[in-house]
């Protein structure tokens, strides 16, 4: 873990080293229309005190079926976004994302500037994977200040299952969107394996420690049931967090993995 007082000269790199995005989707009810809530957690190491930074998420909800992973089982498929929307569209929208001027914005002015930039900009090499002629429906989220909302730690406690490494970390509930959909397989797989694309952006004024703009694109999507999804599992190792379980089911755990690793795998819980 770099130490608090290292993080002035490289807080970017160090954020983007040491953050973890997480994906949950749930099913409330089961009925003829199946409605799901997609909810997105941050997970930051339990000394980052993330008031301390600029960082705004952007939110790509309405994509096209072209982003996506190559594979025939969806459950299965991941990768980075390079390989969902191409090396040339990621690299676009990281660019536009650097170039704003957030000098002396607040952050949730910053966050404001950042998705109009988006609501009025679509790259050509993105074109494809946007719903019309622009982004539709981009949301935006602080990643610090007083929208933080932790997972409490009665909550951790009532499953047996925490979705990131090392389980010390902190998860910080962002975003949740609801989406619905019918019973048939066809729709069922599109609501749980759907790709969702989320830029991050770290950006310096106002008296924050980032010394410059940084932005990094994240594809996250939920995964089957496999061995790579459970390395998170109480499984009595040296790490495990002794918790007590409760009646909650878990149709689907996965691991949330560091940003630089850019694939993200997710949780599927039956709230």
């Amino acid at each position: 873990m770099v130490p608090r007082k290292s993080l002035r000269g490289a807080v970017a790199s160090f954020l983007a080293l040491s953050l973890s995005w997480v994906q949950g989707v749930g099913i409330p009810e089961l009925t003829s229309r199946l409605d799901y809530n997609k909810t997105f957690y941050l997970g930051t190491p339990v000394d980052l005190v993330i008031g301390d930074v600029g960082a705004c998420a952007l939110f790509f909800t309405n994509t096209t079926s072209m982003v996506e992973f190559n594979g025939t089982n969806a459950g299965e498929t991941q990768g980075t976004c390079q390989e969902a929307m191409s090396e040339s569209c990621v690299a676009a929208m990281n660019e536009r994302a650097e170039s704003i001027d957030y000098d002396g914005l607040t952050i949730d002015e910053a966050c404001t500037k950042l998705k109009e930039e988006f609501d009025d900009n679509l790259d050509s090499e993105c074109k494809s994977f946007a719903s019309s002629s622009k982004w539709e429906d981009v949301t935006v989220k602080a990643l610090s200040g007083p929208s933080e909302n932790p997972i409490t730690e009665k909550t951790n406690g009532s499953t047996t299952c925490w979705p990131i490494l090392p389980k010390s970390d902190n998860l910080n509930i962002v975003a949740t969107f609801a989406t619905f959909g019918n019973t048939s397989a066809r729709s069922i797989v599109d609501q749980l394996y759907d790709i969702t694309p989320v830029l991050t952006v770290f950006f310096p004024g106002n008296g924050t420690l980032i010394t410059k703009v940084e932005s990094q694109m994240t594809c996250m999507k939920s995964m089957g049931d496999s061995s790579a999804n459970n390395l998170t599992k109480s499984n009595g190792g040296e790490d495990e967090d002794e918790v007590p379980g409760n009646d909650a089911t878990a149709l689907v755990a996965g691991v949330g993995v560091k940003m630089t690793m850019a694939s993200i795998l997710g949780i599927i819980l039956l709230l």
